[in-house]
């Protein structure tokens, strides 16, 4: 689960951010694109500021 417009944190600002972000963390740990377990990962992108009552 990933959190946008957390600015509280100053997280990324949008989905797109954090998965430029997520493409380098990945690629540095030498984690492939696919595998094994693809298909049981997901990517959930939770919008902080439709929290905020």
């Amino acid at each position: 689960m990933y959190f946008i417009n957390a600015e509280d944190v100053k997280g990324p600002g949008s989905i797109e951010a954090w998965q430029d972000d997520l493409r380098l963390a990945k690629s540095s740990l030498g984690i492939p694109k696919t595998h094994g377990l693809s298909e049981f990962i997901h990517d959930v992108y939770l919008d902080c500021r439709e929290l905020e009552g």
